[in-house]
């Protein structure tokens, strides 16, 4: 406190007790000087805080550092992922398998990375072979800084079978559609992204976070249908 204002309370104080007891300056002056030296020989004693004054504090500093680090968090680029390098890959990939083959090419229709996790790819495409076209959807995942091909399953616009699922994670379920009157596609609670291949041919995905769920399309007349066949022929590790 400050002692300018303390002696002035005191003075107050004298003045009131004057009234009662006649104290001359001098008396007051060495009341005062008592008093200070009084004080001065008395233990410095704090209040010590209370617990729930630390878990304040402590709470509000994570709070505080984890505004600061959103922003980093959230921005944090993916993993860095080049698409020359992936397409140097895929074709090197491709001609190894096909390798000696008569009469067949492929054309990569769509590709995107990162779409599971980081470091990982997601490429559509078509064959053309003695049996006719198809259409196939690939993952491939970034390991040891190398690219692996995981996991194909492949559909067909001529066949009664509709679509197929990968049987590891993640479980990417797939197929062709030529049926003008599907708007949607679900497998399970996911709806399915449908890539324009050429017209009148569609071919779509979806990524479920379980397995063995139901595929089921959406009409342009609001009604839906399951689709319980699963082309089991075509399953392709």
């Amino acid at each position: 406190m400050n002692p300018f204002k303390e002696r002035n309370e005191l003075d107050s104080s004298f003045s009131s007790m004057s009234e009662k007891v006649h104290l001359s300056k001098e008396e007051q002056d060495e009341i005062w000087i008592k008093m200070i030296r009084a004080k001065k020989t008395l233990p410095n004693r704090k209040r010590k805080p209370s617990k729930w004054v630390y878990f304040i504090q402590a709470g509000s500093a994570a709070i505080i550092i984890l505004i600061l680090i959103m922003p980093f968090i959230n921005n944090q680029p993916p993993l860095n992922v080049d698409s020359n390098e992936f397409d140097r890959f895929f074709h090197n990939k491709m001609q190894a398998m096909h390798n000696g083959e008569k009469d067949y090419e492929y054309l990569l229709v769509h590709t995107q990375f990162n779409r599971v996790q980081k470091g990982d790819a997601i490429a559509v495409f078509k064959e053309y072979t003695e049996r006719g076209e198809q259409i196939f959807i690939a993952y491939l995942k970034k390991e040891n800084n190398k690219w692996e091909w995981k996991q194909t399953r492949g559909a067909a616009w001529d066949t009664p079978v509709k679509w197929s699922a990968m049987n590891e994670f993640p479980y990417i379920y797939s197929g062709a559609l030529s049926d003008q009157n599907v708007t949607a596609v679900y497998a399970g609670e996911e709806e399915a992204e449908i890539i324009e291949v050429e017209k009148n041919k569609r071919f779509w995905f979806a990524i479920s976070p379980i397995a063995k769920v139901k595929v089921k399309y959406k009409m342009k007349d609001g009604t839906g249908e399951i689709i319980e066949e699963k082309d089991e022929s075509m399953l392709l590790n």
